[in-house]
């Protein structure tokens, strides 16, 4: 199944996801961080809704046959966890061996407890069962299990009648959901608190991933429509499209930044910052106004995201710890974060080359096996 890649969202990933290193790496007012979560997981719904329809429309699909939509959706989330899974694993080993072996020469009864408990981490389902240790590894682990569980819950329901799903039941589970968390919370950014049947992370994915979903299908109705596109492409009609798209990202990252440049955002706006994130991404999915063009360079960008996302906040205790502090200066966050983007590509390539070459050992033992 091709994939159309969008280079504007490829770039986007990078900008939100390079804001989320920098707020670990100096967690004070000016860090840039409140709304990149909200972009990732509406932007998973997108494409996860894309998935569905087009399985849907396929000559096997139509979610009639409940064995085919329990195998597709197994098929899918695969591809989810190939996806970071060979990373953090990475990630997993980086940690154990050089902080807790070389690093702090832990006694191998503390490291085989640590192993012990980091197995809900490991397995991505601490989100399960309230009170279940995260262990010592792997941090900054919550946002992967979140959208796998959300997943799992969403996509069979787009299987079995994708229509019924994105017209009738995800705007009904966002807006609820969504209404829920900011009653309970004042605010959207919540994922550690028990709610009584799961944690709020796990509201907040499953709300903004069916956002993300209803916004593919109003991105359908209008790439479809096209008389309506025709009037779209309109040069002024270019130019304002093109305005309110800058606009729907950049009063988001201006309450991101908190301080809003001076403007002072009040408190709860985060609501706000995703509605106008999702209008920018329909927008830009939709290829209304002028985008950036898919290349090299922004499919590179969208690539490392993931690694950079998963590797940053073990590089980052290591760097804190070789120093001997506890947190930085906004200045040296910003080189922090530079070489920490440097680190997570290195180690992007080698556990690629790690997973290349099982991957050839593997096939050499088969082909061994059936000579």
């Amino acid at each position: 199944m091709p994939k159309k890649r969008i280079g504007e969202l490829d770039l986007l990933r990078f900008v939100f996801m390079i804001m989320v290193v920098l707020h670990h790496f100096e967690e004070t007012k000016f860090s840039p961080f409140g709304i990149s979560v909200e972009f990732f997981f509406t932007l998973s719904g997108l494409l996860m809704a894309r998935h569905a329809e087009k399985w849907s429309k396929s000559v096997e699909g139509g979610g009639k046959d409940l064995s085919l939509v329990a195998d597709e959706t197994w098929s899918f989330m695969k591809g989810k966890f190939r996806a970071f899974y060979k990373y953090y694993l990475c990630a997993f080993a980086f940690q154990v061996i050089v902080r807790s072996v070389i690093v702090d020469c832990l006694p191998a009864k503390t490291i085989i407890m640590r192993l012990f408990r980091s197995i809900p981490t490991l397995s991505l389902s601490f989100f399960a069962i309230s009170g279940t240790s995260v262990g010592n590894y792997i941090q900054a682990t919550w946002f992967l299990s979140a959208m796998l569980v959300a997943m799992f819950v969403l996509y069979p329901i787009l299987l079995r009648n994708y229509r019924f799903g994105v017209k009738i039941i995800f705007p009904i589970l966002t807006l609820f959901l969504l209404g829920y968390e900011y009653g309970a919370n004042e605010t959207i950014g919540v994922w550690n608190k028990w709610a009584g049947l799961t944690y709020f992370g796990i509201f907040r994915a499953v709300s903004e991933i069916a956002f993300g979903a209803t916004l593919y299908y109003i991105s359908t109705e209008i790439t479809g429509n096209e008389r309506l596109m025709q009037h779209f492409k309109r040069p002024i009609n270019r130019i304002l499209l093109t305005l309110c798209r800058v606009i729907c990202y950049g009063v988001p990252l201006l309450y991101a930044h908190k301080t809003g440049f001076g403007m002072k955002f009040t408190e709860g706006f985060d609501l706000h910052a995703l509605f106008l994130l999702g209008i920018g991404i329909l927008l830009t999915f939709s290829d209304l106004g002028w985008t950036i063009p898919d290349c090299k360079f922004t499919r590179y960008l969208g690539r490392i995201s993931v690694p950079i996302y998963i590797f940053h906040k073990l590089l980052r205790a290591t760097w804190l710890e070789a120093l001997g502090v506890d947190s930085v200066t906004m200045e040296y966050a910003w080189i922090m974060v530079g070489v920490c983007v440097v680190a997570s590509v290195v180690l992007m390539y080698l556990t690629d080359f790690l997973a290349w070459c099982i991957r050839k050992l593997r096939e050499a033992r088969r082909e061994n096996l059936s000579a």
